[in-house]
């Protein structure tokens, strides 16, 4: 009996993902570097006649074996592989300026050749194409070690794939073998990795497959540009624990992908949590700083980011517990004194996470000597008055709102310049910069292309920050945030992440549910409690679900653990030195707020009762955003279902005692309403909250 090739497993999964890009991608195209993955790939596409075209980059200095496995994959498979060159012109313009061998001068200017040689004639080629692949494996670079099989290319606005991604060398080289697949002769010199003949040697025994390549350059991270992740113009991390690595700008002859992560692990054993060196491997364990680290998101982004392996420092002044006193309203859910949940984190997690009860508004210099001091390599700024209702209150706090939140980010950025640290910051943004008008189009990740008519009626192409329409104080705040970081960024090169979320749900994360005193903040009341959370919540109890207006509302939604995720991946992911202000919209799906509520009344028999509307909105709007660039990263989404909002429910019914029905009401109004007296409304401008119920 025969025994199954080493690359049997493999071979099988490369042929279903070929069969799949040949059905739902066409058109697509390989790009064959001539390496061994590639003349597997061409091999395959040939016998198995999958329609996907075959390109090859002839860069014009290629070694002489190169060419001489080009005119034998001729003879094998005939015409499939087409040659593409470099834009003469542009050649010509780059070694007039620079001499033929100009690349040897810097590794900018190697960059440069790459980019005329290869990645610019890429791009060419694969106008009009829906995917594009290549012969990058795990085993050939560290670099390559975390890459996924199939990635969003923003770059060029299609798909890559990597159908040899799992194979071995062993495996590579049994298949050649075994179907006489051509291959380069140079690899039996002691050339691994082949490119351009100027810019490649033979390697020693004990040396790394690529050190061959870019011989004279010394960086750990070598690659051409065309496998750049176009989404962050970078390869790999360098490993120094303690400190987030200078990110590479880089470019490559197969393409690279972005990294892939799980979205959701599976959930801990009750009142332990493991965290294994697998999940972390490859990985930089980073300082952070969460400004904010005591409320509804900055308490378990805290969490998740110490059990992924980050140290951790939060800063707050416990400003929001000190809402819930002027409120007179707590969470639906016991939130426990910091030092409490801070020493329940240690009994479960084995992790410390220091804490600052300070005001990031207010004490600028408590904050930079902490920064100097501890030299965060990110700082996650969670540290403003999250919510509209409130802001709205009174001119009292509206003033507040902005105070505290514009110099909150100030004084970020400014103790960040100060410093001279080479800082990330990740801001919890808002959708609601967008405005909630119907659009009549796709929102865009923050920027919108335009196009600028100039004298004589020429059209201009340019790129902009999206239009601010806020719709309250607390958002016009965030649309200033915007114009700050966009200054620092452009005056000072401040690396800035901004998140521009949607409407959060849910309560509990994985490191929230490992112990009671982990449990996070349930906010029902008409200023905090966001929509569906107060739904399930008055569900709960057996009070009327109050929709605002028509409840024609349509708006983003996001899970607490996406949240949480989303973050992560952020801090993973930094814009590179140079680059401007990242934005993603940090949101998963979009709902009519009356539907929510009918979902609701249909499973819980609760009635909706239908209520004016506090806010100044569209009565009813559409909303399409996009969000690519998080699920391009590995985010998959926890979408709405009736076991997560089972799980609400429960909690809701647990400290339902704890629940002041008089509070549900929201009574917070945009403008004044007409039948409220002066004296009536100067106690609510002294901030003393209503019991009022909005009539139906």
């Amino acid at each position: 009996m025969t025994a199954e090739p080493v690359y049997e497993g493999a071979l099988a999964g490369t042929l279903e993902m070929l069969a799949e890009i040949s059905r739902s991608y066409h058109p697509s195209v390989l790009a064959n570097g001539f390496g061994p993955e590639s003349m597997v790939l061409t091999d395959l596409i040939s016998k198995h006649g999958f329609g996907i075209e075959i390109i090859t980059l002839d860069t014009g200095r290629l070694p002489e074996e190169t060419y001489e496995l080009a005119q034998n994959a001729f003879k094998r498979y005939g015409s499939a592989i087409r040659m593409i060159a470099p834009d003469s012109d542009e050649l010509q313009a780059w070694t007039l300026q620079h001499g033929p061998n100009g690349f040897y001068q810097s590794v900018e200017r190697r960059r440069e050749c790459c980019a005329v040689r290869k990645v610019a004639p890429l791009k060419r080629a694969l106008a009009g194409k829906r995917a594009w692949l290549a012969g990058l494996r795990r085993e050939q670079a560290p670099s390559r070690a975390q890459l996924s099989s199939k990635t969003w290319d923003a770059d060029n606005g299609m798909y890559k794939f990597n159908p040899m991604l799992d194979w071995t060398t062993e495996q590579v080289w049994a298949y050649i073998h075994d179907h006489s697949v051509p291959y380069n002769a140079l690899h039996d010199k002691g050339y691994p990795s082949i490119g351009c003949s100027p810019c490649t040697r033979a390697v020693g025994q004990d040396e790394d497959i690529r050190a061959g390549r870019w011989w004279w350059e010394r960086e750990a991270v070598k690659e051409c540009g065309l496998h750049m992740d176009p989404l962050t113009g970078r390869l790999s991390r360098n490993p120094e624990a303690g400190k987030v690595a200078e990110q590479q700008t880089v470019a490559s002859a197969e393409i690279e992908a972005v990294p892939h992560r799980t979205a959701h692990d599976a959930a801990p054993a009750a009142n332990s949590i493991h965290i294994t060196h697998s999940e972390h491997e490859g990985r930089s364990a980073m300082k952070v700083l969460v400004l904010g680290g005591d409320g509804f998101c900055g308490w378990p982004t805290a969490l998740h980011l110490s059990a992924q392996g980050h140290e951790v420092t939060i800063i707050d002044n416990l400003s929001r517990r000190n809402i819930d006193i002027e409120l007179e309203c707590e969470s639906l859910t016991p939130i426990r004194p910091m030092g409490e949940r801070l020493r329940a984190w240690k009994e479960v997690s084995g992790k410390d996470i220091a804490f600052h009860n300070f005001d990031v508004a207010v004490n600028y210099q408590r904050m930079l000597d902490l920064i100097l001091a501890w030299k965060p390599n990110a700082i996650v700024h969670f540290a403003e008055q999250r919510a509209a209702p409130y802001s709205m209150k009174s001119s009292r706090h509206k003033r507040y709102t902005v105070s505290n939140n514009l110099n909150a980010t100030n004084n970020v950025l400014a103790a960040v310049v100060e410093s001279g640290l080479d800082i990330h910051i990740a801001h919890l943004g808002t959708m609601g910069v967008y405005g909630y008008g119907t659009a009549g189009m796709k929102i865009p990740e923050g920027y919108l292309k335009v196009k600028v008519e100039i004298e004589g009626g020429k059209l201009v192409d340019n790129e902009i920050l999206y239009p601010a329409n806020p719709g309250s104080i607390y958002h016009m705040t965030k649309t200033q945030d915007q114009l700050m970081f966009f200054y620092y960024n452009k005056n000072d090169k401040v690396r800035v992440t901004d998140l521009h979320q949607g409407i959060v749900w849910g309560t509990q994360t994985e490191q929230t549910r490992l112990d009671d005193r982990l449990i996070n903040r349930f906010d029902y009341d008409g200023d905090y409690g966001t929509v569906l959370n107060r739904f399930l919540m008055q569900a709960a109890v057996g009070y009327p679900l109050t929709v605002h207006g028509t409840g024609g509302q349509t708006r983003a939604f996001i899970h607490i653990q996406d949240t949480v995720r989303c973050i992560q991946l952020a801090l993973e992911n930094p814009p590179a030195h140079g680059e401007r202000v990242q934005i993603f919209n940090q949101m998963t799906e979009c709902h009519r707020v009356r539907d929510l509520a009918k979902m609701i009344s249909d499973r819980t028999g609760v009635k909706i009762d239908y209520v004016a509307n506090p806010r100044v909105e569209a009565d009813e709007n559409e909303l399409h955003v996009a969000n690519d660039r998080f699920l391009h990263l590995g985010l998959e989404p926890i979408t709405l279902n009736d076991g997560l909002m089972e799980e609400v429910t429960q909690i809701t019914h647990k400290y339902a005692d704890r629940c002041d029905r008089t509070k549900i009401p929201c009574v917070s109004y945009w403008r004044k309403p007409a039948d409220e007296s002066p004296a009536k409304h100067d106690v609510a401008h002294a901030g003393v909250a209503e019991a009022k119920v909005v009539a139906g």
